[in-house]
C-alpha cells in the first residue's frame, strides 16, 4: 500500500471518526451514515464485536484513552501492540508522506519498504529491510521478469550486466504474459551489484516532468524542492501540485500547497519567504530563465484543508484505487487546475514578494 493511504487513512481516523468507531464497539453497532453498502455492512456483523451484539465497552475506553492524547505520535504502536512493522510504499512519489508515517509510527515501529513491484511483475526486494525509508535499495529479481535497462535520451537498451553504477536508467521489461520491452517509465539508478544482479534506487517517473521554456522540472527535483524550504520554513506541507502555463508571456510556473497545521495559514511572511525559496532552489538553468525574464515570476498558492482528499475522492469515484492512488504532481487536465484554484486561499508571487488578493 503507499504511504499516502495510509497517512490518508490515519488523517481521517484523527481528525473525523475515531469517537464514532468507539461508540460502535461499545454498543456492537455500525454507522448508518459511515457504513452505507450493504455487503459491507453484513461483513462487519459477522465480524468480532459485531458479532457479539453485546459489544466491548472496556476495548472500546482503551481505544477512547490513546486517541484522547493530545498527540498522535507514536500512535500506531499503541492501537496495534502486536504490530512489528509498517509495509508500504516508501520511494518516488511517496517520500514526500514517510515523515507523515513516521509521525504515526514513532520510534519502535520501523516503516519498511518491501519491494518494488508494478502491475508488470515484481521488479526487485529490499534485501536491507530495516533500512531508512529514504535510503532504500532494490535488489533486482534476475528470474521473474527479463529486464533491460535503457539509458536517458539513448535509443539502445543495456542488459542487466551492462549497466553502469551511478547512471540513470529508465526500465524494459518482458514478461510470460506478453508484454515485450515494455517501457514502464520508472527511471532508476544503479547503486552497486549483488552477486552480479544491480541494485537500484527509484529516482522518478519519467512521464513526470515539466517543461515550459526548455527546462526541465521533474518529480524528484519538485519534491525535493518542497521538502528542503518547507522544511527550512518550519511549514508542514500536507500535498502538493506545479501547473506549467506554456501559454502564457512569458511562461509561467504556480505551485499548489494544501498545509497540514491551521496556523501556518497565517504566516504571510513566512509563505512570502517560501515563495521567493522555491524559486531559487530550482535547477541554475530555471533560475537563470526567470531572471532573464524567459519565464515569469512564480506563484505559490495556498489551498484549502481538503482540497487534495476531494480530488483523491474524484478520482475514486472515476475508478481509480484507493489503495493505489497517489496525487499526481504535475497538473495534467483542466478539471484538475479548476479544483485546485477552487480551493485558493492565498497566493504569493516571487518578484513583488507580495500577497496578491
Amino acid at each position: 500500500m503507499y504511504a499516502y493511504s495510509i497517512c490518508e487513512a490515519l488523517r481521517l481516523f484523527q481528525n473525523e471518526y475515531w469517537e464514532e468507531l468507539c461508540n460502535d464497539i461499545r454498543t456492537a453497532s455500525l454507522s448508518k451514515t459511515k457504513v452505507t453498502d450493504p455487503k459491507l455492512r453484513k461483513a462487519f456483523e459477522r465480524a468480532g464485536v459485531f458479532r457479539s451484539k453485546c459489544g466491548n465497552a472496556m476495548e472500546a475506553d482503551k481505544i477512547f484513552k490513546i486517541c484522547s492524547n493530545e498527540s498522535w505520535s507514536g500512535i500506531l504502536p499503541l492501537l496495534f501492540p502486536k504490530a512489528k512493522l509498517v509495509s508500504a510504499v516508501v520511494t518516488g512519489a511517496m517520500t514526500h508522506y514517510v515523515p507523515t508515517l513516521s509521525f504515526y509510527a514513532g520510534d519502535q515501529l520501523p516503516i519498511v519498504g518491501q519491494g518494488f513491484f508494478s502491475s508488470e511483475g515484481g521488479i526487485g526486494i529490499n534485501i536491507d529491510p530495516l533500512s531508512p525509508p529514504e535510503g532504500v535499495i532494490y535488489t533486482v529479481t534476475p528470474r521473474s521478469l527479463y529486464y533491460e535497462f535503457l539509458p536517458l535520451g539513448a535509443t539502445e537498451a543495456l542488459s542487466m550486466h551492462e549497466v553502469v553504477i551511478g547512471e540513470l536508467y529508465e526500465i524494459l521489461v518482458t514478461n510470460f504474459a506478453g508484454l515485450y520491452r515494455c517501457r514502464m517509465g520508472d527511471v532508476v539508478q544503479i547503486t552497486s551489484f549483488f552477486h552480479g544482479a544491480p541494485q537500484m534506487a527509484y529516482h522518478h517517473r519519467k512521464n513526470a516532468v515539466m517543461c515550459i521554456n526548455n527546462e526541465t522540472v521533474d518529480e524528484q527535483m519538485l519534491q525535493n524542492v518542497v521538502n528542503k524550504v518547507s522544511k527550512d520554513a518550519g511549514v508542514e506541507v500536507l500535498d502538493f501540485m506545479i501547473y506549467g502555463d506554456p501559454v502564457a508571456v512569458p511562461p509561467s510556473y504556480t505551485i499548489f500547497w494544501e498545509l497540514g497545521n491551521a496556523k501556518d495559514y497565517s504566516k504571510t511572511q513566512v509563505l512570502e519567504q517560501c515563495c521567493a525559496n522555491v524559486l531559487k532552489s530550482f535547477n541554475p538553468e530555471h533560475t537563470r530563465k526567470g531572471t532573464d525574464g524567459l519565464i515569469d515570476s512564480f506563484e505559490l498558492v495556498i489551498v484549502k484543508k481538503g482540497t487534495f482528499e476531494r480530488l483523491m475522492e474524484e478520482a475514486v469515484k472515476n475508478g481509480a484505487s484507493p489503495a493505489q492512488y497517489k496525487t499526481p504532481r504535475c497538473v495534467a487536465s483542466s478539471r484538475i487546475l479548476e479544483a485546485l484554484n477552487s480551493g485558493r486561499v492565498h497566493s504569493y508571487k516571487s518578484s513583488a514578494m507580495s500577497k496578491v488578493n
